[in-house]
């Protein structure tokens, strides 16, 4: 969108005025802050032990063992992160492909479905027009395939709009959803959230914020604001900044303001459940959840919500105007050059979804009121919250106590710690071990003078050493070596650390780095099984993709106008003309099975060479549709439509038509008479010469045995 830029960006220009004082608060409104602020960190108190460990994992994954141990110097080799880095790159190596589906409909009042139906109503009526019967049911199928078409066309323009928001925002989709699948695997969960921005909106998630002028604005009215009330002064560096990018904005003929789908992707310990939670996995049980921001500066609260905390906010620079008299405001000493209060104080803000009441707001700890109003979400969903999670090891745990129920999945580091501190500590050891073997000797005490000893122990190379011997006495008699331990190798083997990894996280030695003594068949029976258990983890990221592209086209048909669809997607797309909810409940998104992962390209391709032949023969096939197969199978980023073009004959027969129609050639028309008559052609005709396979088929790739699979992904 382009706008005009003439009028300066401020409260009078925008069109929302900035709060700047707090506002009178009942008794009641301030009791319900207040146990709101209670209840979330009495759940934060109550998941501190999940919240820990996922900070412990972190470091885990980072550091490859303790930090106390890698403090300590000891010797570190950092598997955990190779396997994690191995994972990632087999789940998830591309922006996802999006398709729509239509929700099964029984679109014909009247027609059964059945071609011998309409043959026999078409029969019917070119018979006897007059009679309504059989139009009842040609209108009746006439509008039902209208509809379909309708619907078709609807889903083409939403799987344009969400591949278009996929490539929008400072983060890109598919770097965020990559970080968010280690994630999953480092703690065991993470999670999306999903918003729209609207015009002239800024959010407080970083990473969900699209590239253009908002921020921008944002800054110019709050400080606009703060001018106008005196909160700054004109020799103030603030005021300064404001001029510099009031002049920037009005030196621009045009800037883009976007408005559409943004995705965000937060910690996982950002997102604080309901202590009620069973299952994390569709918030079974859950009736609000918590995301915190934490350190979140009073300059940026207000220019997010238009909300000054400076202002008697409990522990800030200042009072409040309005703060009711029974209330008490503690005030700090502090240096600020803001009037109103140290714009740079930290605060943490909560922003909640309540299930029970639709609600949405946001809150801030040291602050009495609301930041944001209880209201209705921005976005509407099936599920309600608007966050989703994804986990690869999804536990069962119902404890007496539930506080040790534990709802949040096994991380790949808490699978396979011992194992890496079990191969630390074996080659630590055998570092110890080998620095004890250096070489040693002994000496009976006072045998040998100082001077002596002293050249013994720091003699250069190839040096002649001269000591004191009595005459027959050798160096032997002196000093002997001190004896060593012998190092067994069984005693500092890794190879049981390396079995287990396999054997919980799935990681065998070839792929870490190595083998030791494994055959190839041992090693191709390993590696089926990997991707066995990897087949399962896409699956989880699919369903969770698949969820988040449906939650998305919702959001989108609820919130996007049939102007900002077209300039999107085009002057041919087509939008609800009917309500956006019935439009949700006839249509949605889905994600193509594995279109996000790194596909097993060989076995996709014997697959395709033994099917094809069968194909070619089966009578309607289209043969576009065979291309696109082949091409899909070879390269998916090659597009078939800028290939195609209709009417045209294949390469194939325009060159064999070529050949018939040249003069003088053997199949030369005039001459010969016979240009409809290949046969009398001779063996010299383009269609009867030999035609030897021009592309010899290298061998394919063996299918996986039964029961396991013996292809590598590739």
């Amino acid at each position: 969108m382009v706008m005009d830029t003439e009028q300066p960006a401020t409260e009078e220009a925008t069109g929302s005025p900035i709060q700047r004082d707090e506002p009178t608060l009942g008794q009641a409104r301030r009791l319900l802050v207040e146990r709101w602020k209670t209840d979330i960190k009495a759940a934060k108190t109550f998941w501190e032990g999940d919240f820990k460990r996922m900070k412990r994992d972190m470091s885990l994954a980072k550091l490859g063992a303790d930090g106390e141990w890698v403090k300590g110097g000891n010797y570190t080799a950092n598997i955990l992160q190779r396997h994690v880095n191995q994972k990632v790159a087999s789940l998830y190596a591309k922006d996802p492909k999006a398709t729509f589906e239509r929700a099964p409909r029984l679109d014909f009042e009247v027609w059964d479905g059945t071609m011998e139906s309409l043959v026999s109503a078409q029969a019917l009526a070119a018979a006897d027009p007059e009679n309504p019967v059989p139009m009842q049911l040609l209108q009746d199928i006439t509008q039902g395939v209208q509809r379909r078409k309708m619907f078709d066309k609807i889903g083409e323009t939403l799987v344009i709009l969400f591949h278009y928001f996929l490539k929008q925002g400072s983060h890109r989709f598919k770097r965020q959803a990559k970080q968010a699948v280690r994630r999953a695997l480092v703690t065991g969960v993470a999670y999306q959230e999903i918003g729209f921005q609207r015009l002239m909106e800024k959010r407080p998630e970083i990473t969900a914020q699209m590239e253009d002028v908002t921020q921008k604005l944002a800054a110019i009215e709050t400080l606009s604001a703060d001018l106008a009330d005196g909160v700054l002064s004109e020799d103030e560096a603030g005021a300064e900044e404001l001029r510099q990018m009031l002049a920037d904005l009005q030196s621009q003929e045009e800037m883009v303001v976007r408005e559409g789908l943004v995705f965000d992707w937060p910690k996982s310990t950002e997102i604080i459940p309901d202590p009620n939670t069973r299952q994390i996995d569709g918030w079974i049980g859950t009736g609000w959840i918590v995301r915190e921001f934490s350190n979140m500066t009073a300059q940026e609260i207000k220019e997010t919500w238009q909300i000054d905390v400076t202002r008697g906010a409990e522990g800030s620079t200042g009072q409040g105007t309005n703060m009711p008299a029974q209330q008490e405001v503690p005030t700090h000493d502090g240096n600020s050059d803001r009037k109103g209060g140290d714009t740079s104080a930290k605060f943490t803000v909560w922003k909640v979804w309540h299930k029970k009441t639709g609600h949405e707001f946001v809150i801030a700890d040291n602050w009495p009121d609301y930041i944001k109003e209880p209201a209705a979400p921005d976005i509407t969903l099936e599920q309600f919250f608007p966050v989703l999670s994804l986990q690869f090891n999804p536990v069962e745990d119902d404890q007496d106590k539930p506080k040790d129920t534990r709802v949040f999945g096994l991380s790949e580091i808490e699978l396979l710690q011992d194992m890496q501190n079990e191969y630390n500590r074996a080659r630590q050891g055998l570092r110890e071990h080998r620095h004890a073997n250096r070489p040693g000797y002994v000496a009976a005490r006072g045998q040998m003078e100082p001077d002596d000893k002293a050249a013994l122990e720091t003699h250069p190379a190839n040096a002649v050493i001269e000591m004191t011997l009595t005459p027959g006495q050798k160096i032997g008699d002196l000093i002997d070596e001190v004896p060593k331990a012998a190092i067994d190798p069984a005693l500092y083997d890794v190879s049981p650390s390396f079995v287990d990894i396999q054997r919980v996280g799935g990681s065998q030695a070839a792929n870490l780095g190595g083998t030791k003594g494994d055959t190839a068949t041992e090693s191709t029976i390993a590696e089926g099984s990997r991707v066995e258990t990897n087949q399962s983890n896409i699956d989880d990221l699919d369903d969770f993709l698949t969820e988040s592209a449906r939650s998305s086209g919702q959001v989108l048909l609820l919130n996007m106008t049939r102007d900002q669809v077209t300039k999107i997607a085009g002057p041919g797309a087509v939008w609800p003309e009917f309500t956006a909810q019935e439009t949700a409940e006839e249509i949605f998104l889905t994600i193509k099975a594995g279109s996000s992962g790194r596909p097993n390209r060989q076995l996709q391709i014997a697959n395709f060479e033994r099917l094809a032949p069968i194909l070619l023969q089966i009578p309607g096939v289209q043969p576009q549709w065979l291309a696109e197969q082949a091409i899909r199978r070879l390269g998916d980023d090659i597009d078939l439509e800028d290939a195609i073009l209709d009417g045209l004959p294949s390469i194939i027969a325009a060159n064999a038509a070529a050949t018939n129609l040249n003069p003088g050639g053997p199949g030369d028309a005039k001459s010969k008479g016979t240009a409809d008559d290949p046969n009398a052609q001779g063996g010299a005709g383009a269609q009867n010469a030999p035609n030897p396979q021009t592309n010899e088929g290298g061998p394919q790739a063996a299918f996986p045995a039964a029961g396991g699979g013996g292809q590598t992904a590739i």
